[in-house]
């Protein structure tokens, strides 16, 4: 298993504080939250990672993630965490393991995660997966297709 690039230490990237929203994809009543994020992952541009925060509602799915991923810490004077997440490189390796892993969770108890190549966003929550976006690297016909197939409306932010 291939591990994600290590983040720089001293400034680390964090794209996903501070996305930005428009010119993407709205997703919304999504039927099956661990099928999407499957198609998510299947989607998603070489080189993107999955970044899943710490919240308490799901720090057993965390735990079992970081497994896989790589654990980040930011730390407030150097003691207290005021930050943590973990991110996985979303490889075809990875893919099984998290496929397995999104089989045996709820999905929705991750209030925000984010996938992102570099700082290019592929998909952005903050909610438990109850509304999220896309970016448009996944194209109008292929979104248009899992929809049918995987139940979840789409809208394109530019149009709202």
């Amino acid at each position: 298993m291939s591990a994600p690039p290590a983040p720089n230490r001293q400034g680390v990237s964090e794209p996903w504080s501070k996305p930005k929203l428009r010119g993407t994809w709205e997703v919304t009543h999504i039927a099956d939250r661990s099928a999407f994020m499957r198609f998510v992952f299947a989607s998603a541009p070489r080189g993107s990672q999955w970044v899943v925060e710490l919240g308490w509602e799901a720090s057993s799915i965390f735990d079992r993630l970081a497994r896989i991923g790589t654990v980040v810490e930011k730390r407030w004077l150097g003691l207290l965490t005021i930050r943590r997440y973990v991110a996985v490189a979303i490889t075809a390796e990875t893919q099984g393991e998290l496929g397995t892993l999104l089989a045996s969770i709820n999905v929705g108890a991750l209030m925000e995660h984010h996938v992102y190549r570099d700082e290019e966003l592929v998909m952005c929550s903050y909610d438990g997966l109850s509304c999220c976006w896309l970016g448009k690297s996944i194209n109008h016909e292929v979104l248009k297709d899992a929809s049918r197939t995987q139940g979840f409306h789409f809208t394109d932010t530019e149009d709202v």
